[in-house]
């Protein structure tokens, strides 16, 4: 909380830690993969960290909060968020910030996190309720669900956090959950090595 120059109070501290515990496992994610086969390999825990860590960092895992910022831009007013939406939506594409696949009715860590973000809201309050009152909006006129990424964004907004502070936390609550699938792999001492079956067109007759 210091080093994001707030000040550390118990309800700070309780918001920030429940981004990290509430994201810092999330079964074999690609980048968690990753660091598994890592070690599974012999590699040291600076190698496997750094084999998650660029694989963490995508617009598919570790940068969707900062695309969910993008489309809550704090210049945009809600009749701004929903042309944003309604463009993506026509093209097919996902929305930042919902519609987790693995929770088809909805993120339920999501939803505690958006809880805590009205209790603290302080002097973001107006901000953070635009915000909210948007998201409302998207899920009924889209049916959208919100997800971990808009719940941890709408917290950081709430505490006075710095742009991309979700996104920086999400990847120090993985970094705990990735040494200890590390270690948990150096137990099972074995190597993950999946077999390739050649189908293509020199193996037919």
């Amino acid at each position: 909380a210091r080093a994001l120059e707030i000040e550390p109070s118990s309800a700070a501290l309780a918001a920030i830690n429940a981004i990290l515990v509430l994201d810092v496992d999330h079964e074999l994610t690609s980048s968690t993969f990753v660091a598994r086969i890592a070690a599974s390999g012999g590699a040291d825990l600076h190698a496997c960290m750094s084999a998650a860590l660029n694989t963490h960092f995508s617009d598919t895992i570790g940068c969707r909060a900062d695309r969910v910022e993008e489309l809550f831009d704090a210049r945009s007013d809600a009749a701004g968020v929903i042309a944003k939406v309604k463009t993506l939506v026509a093209a097919a594409q996902r929305v930042p910030g919902f519609n987790h696949p693995f929770y088809p009715k909805g993120d339920p860590r999501a939803a505690l996190l958006i809880e805590i973000a009205r209790e603290v809201g302080g002097k973001n309050r107006r901000a953070l309720r635009s915000m909210l009152e948007t998201v409302d909006l998207l899920q009924s006129e889209f049916g959208l669900r919100p997800s971990f990424e808009l719940g941890s964004v709408a917290l950081c907004r709430a505490l006075g956090l710095p742009p991309q502070t979700a996104s920086g936390l999400r990847s120090l609550a993985r970094t705990a959950g990735w040494v200890a699938h590390i270690f948990e792999q150096r137990l099972a001492a074995f190597m993950i090595r999946p077999r390739a079956k050649y189908v293509g067109a020199g193996s037919t007759g």
